[in-house]
């Protein structure tokens, strides 16, 4: 149920998406998140966090966002 705020970018090759300036700042990431873009179809995004979460255990996690 939280709500972050900050930038995103995508790098030049479209392989890396990355969350700056998030507020709140998730626990141990200095407000800033990578991710690297596994997939990309016109319904679905999917992305693999590039470092462990702390929130979760440690675990490296993969997201899917579909545009429903």
């Amino acid at each position: 149920g939280t709500t972050f705020v900050g930038q995103r970018s995508v790098s030049p090759d479209e392989k890396t998406l990355t969350l700056t300036g998030l507020t709140p700042q998730p626990t141990g990431s200095n407000g800033t998140i990578s991710f690297t873009i596994t997939t990309i179809s016109d319904t679905s995004l999917t992305i693999l966090r590039t470092t462990a979460s702390q929130k979760t255990g440690g675990h490296v996690n993969e997201y899917t966002l579909k545009n429903l």
